[in-house]
């Protein structure tokens, strides 16, 4: 005589994949929450510049456009070693043309663009 098949123990080992899967996807949204990889997201602002070594160790940097270019207040270079420098005052427009004050021969050099929004954004890293 043959037993009747226990289908019990199969609903059960069921129940239990489906919660520990709701367990762990709960902890990864809660997570995701915590460390700000779900939110508001920052907009990415579009300014091309094209930079350049003059022969005397400066640098000359040109604004070649961007969509946000309008946008754009002043443009500041920050150095490897802390000092910075306004490049572009008040509303560049493609075609402008600015050098760096001091040499930068082995430096790196990066341009902050201010906006009219209040935030500020890299908008330039190069090495000379």
């Amino acid at each position: 005589m043959r037993r009747p098949l226990n289908d019990e123990a199969v609903s059960g080992v069921i129940g239990t994949v489906l919660i520990v899967a709701l367990v762990v996807i709960f902890a990864a949204i809660s997570a995701a929450f915590i460390f700000g990889s779900i939110g508001e997201q920052e907009e990415m602002k579009v300014v091309c510049i094209w930079g350049t070594a003059n022969p005397n160790g400066t640098a000359i940097f040109t604004v070649q456009g961007g969509g946000d270019l309008p946008r754009v207040e002043k443009i500041t270079a920050r150095y490897s070693n802390g000092d910075s420098e306004e490049i572009f005052g008040s509303r560049p427009s493609a075609g402008d043309s600015a050098t760096t004050g001091r040499v930068v021969t082995g430096e790196r050099v990066i341009l902050v663009g201010s906006f009219d929004d209040d935030t500020q954004q890299l908008i330039y890293d190069g090495h000379f």
